[in-house]
């Protein structure tokens, strides 16, 4: 006999797909659009860069930066500080040692000490120099210009090291080139790079938060995120220290008045 005849054929039963799995299908297919939607619409951020092998690149500022022959990319700096500075990146001399590019961004709503423009921060800058002892100003502030863009340039150095300061104003922000070099040929070399730089192109003569033309940025204006104008509130990361040890000197103090007292009685 033919085993598989000998069994039971038994039919199995099929589920019916219902109208309320329909609803709930459809539900789930339309919360992970709108998922998808929201991630796609996320905002610009000045952390949206990318560091390859011989140059820096920033989208948010419009910024493109040629590493200097023989340079490669540096560290990574820290996160964000509370005040709105930004380290962008970094690039270092072939060595690794002798010459160092630093690339940073500071918020001008945020700064602990607001500057109307670049050259006002470059001029504080080199005030901050010139009083620190062993340092000398090798170049008073100088208006300079790099891409078609108007910088501030300081020119210092000390304790062996040679520094140029740049600066330029983008989105409402300082973006500064700090070059630093323990010899003044290879801090030549790299200042000569910046002049390969990429960037949006200069606003015209306007207040602080004027749209710049021609980059597609939007407008910045000072204390406008507040109220109906308000679309989204993100919580800034929490800035070291996260905690910070409390010392009860009284406490301290008294329990070394009881064990001195014990030690003069003999206990």
């Amino acid at each position: 006999m033919d085993e598989r005849r000998s069994r039971p054929e038994t039919a199995q039963a099929q589920p019916r797909r219902g109208p309320r799995g329909l609803w709930l299908l459809l539900f789930l297919l339309a919360w992970s659009s709108s998922e998808a939607g929201y991630a796609a619409e996320r905002l610009p951020d000045p952390e949206d860069d990318a560091m390859a092998i011989r140059s820096y690149t920033n989208p948010y500022f419009g910024l493109a930066c040629p590493f200097a022959a023989g340079w490669k990319e540096g560290i990574t700096g820290p996160p964000p500080s509370a005040a709105g500075y930004y380290v962008l990146g970094a690039a270092d001399s072939k060595d690794g040692i002798s010459g160092n590019l630093l690339i940073a961004a500071q918020d001008m709503f945020f700064a602990p000490q607001p500057f109307d423009n670049a050259m006002a921060q470059i001029k504080a800058a080199r005030k901050t120099m010139a009083a620190l002892a062993g340092m000398r100003i090798d170049r008073d502030p100088t208006a300079v210009s790099i891409a078609g863009r108007d910088f501030g340039r300081l020119d210092y150095s000390g304790v062996g090291l040679c520094r140029t300061l740049l600066a330029t104003e983008i989105r409402c922000h300082i973006v500064g080139f700090i070059v630093t070099a323990n010899d003044p040929a290879l801090l030549q070399q790299a200042v000569l790079s910046l002049a390969h730089l990429s960037l949006p192109p200069e606003p015209p003569a306007q207040a602080l938060g004027g749209a710049e033309p021609g980059a597609n940025f939007p407008v910045c204006i000072k204390d406008y995120a507040t109220g109906e104008n308000l679309l989204r509130r993100v919580e800034p990361r929490s800035a070291a220290p996260y905690f910070a040890r409390i010392c009860r000197a009284d406490h301290h103090r008294r329990r070394w008045r009881r064990e001195a007292h014990a030690r003069d009685q003999g206990l």
